[in-house]
């Protein structure tokens, strides 16, 4: 019972800092509006990043005479991150990911599994952002990490601190490749394991790989060096291509 209602307080907790971030992100943007111009530069916008995330957690339980327990379990899965992409310096950032674990380690020995595991991640915080010239740009974060992750033996609940970096690689004028990744510093004794296994250091670090995709925000500066005028002439050949096909077919049935 007690554990159900320290899931129900983590979990109302991280929603309500969701809801704080994204309240100021709201708040800043109507004080910023009347500020600035209505350009595409000003406008509010928020980011998107998806992509395949792998991450490895670390639990050890100290031990006096012998060798300390060191529980790790390895997960792949996918991750979805959100930010605003307006305000300066910070921007709020939120990142959601669902992980399987793949394999788990007792003190360096793999042990087997019964059943379909699975954990659900998440962190927010407020970010940074760098630019390399444009060619490069490098977000950072620090902020809050939660872990809920469903296993044969415990039901885990980490909450704890964490620092996320991500590099943006602008591909082409709308593309980018996103690299990320979270470490984190865990209390991992709120879940059913904390009668039973209690960890004195608990850690988690994760690495991602995706894309984002964005029209409001675009990249200016690209690999591939595209602009909105080689979009638009692409897109005005295209459009001539097709009606020149749709004439030549309509010529070839009147002739006929």
């Amino acid at each position: 019972m007690m554990c159900k209602k320290i899931r129900q307080s983590i979990f109302a907790f991280v929603c309500a800092f969701s809801c704080v971030a994204m309240s100021f992100a709201q708040d800043s943007s109507q004080s910023q509006t009347k500020k600035n111009s209505a350009s595409d530069e000003d406008k509010f916008t928020v980011a998107f990043d998806e992509g395949l995330g792998y991450s490895k957690v670390t639990r050890i339980v100290f031990q006096n005479e012998k060798t300390n327990y060191v529980f790790e379990d390895y997960m792949m899965g996918a991750f979805l991150s959100v930010r605003t992409e307006y305000f300066e310096p910070l921007n709020p950032l939120m990142r959601l990911s669902v992980y399987t674990p793949f394999s788990t380690e007792f003190n360096n020995v793999e042990q087997s599994r019964k059943r379909f595991n699975w954990g659900i991640d998440y962190f927010a915080g407020m970010e940074f952002k760098a630019s390399v010239k444009g060619y490069v740009n490098v977000h950072i974060a620090p902020g809050l990490h939660f872990l809920y992750e469903y296993t044969d033996r415990f039901s885990y609940i980490d909450l704890g601190i964490g620092g996320y970096i991500n590099a943006e690689l602008p591909v082409s004028y709308h593309w980018s490749i996103v690299l990320d990744g979270i470490g984190s510093f865990d209390f991992g004794n709120l879940g059913s394991n904390k009668l039973f296994e209690y960890y004195n250091i608990v850690w988690q670090w994760q690495t991602g790989i995706g894309f984002k995709y964005s029209i409001m925000m675009p990249n200016k500066i690209n690999y591939m060096n595209q602009s909105l005028e080689d979009i638009q002439l692409k897109k005005d050949a295209k459009k001539a291509l097709k009606e020149a096909k749709k004439q030549q077919k309509s010529k070839k049935e009147q002739e006929q």
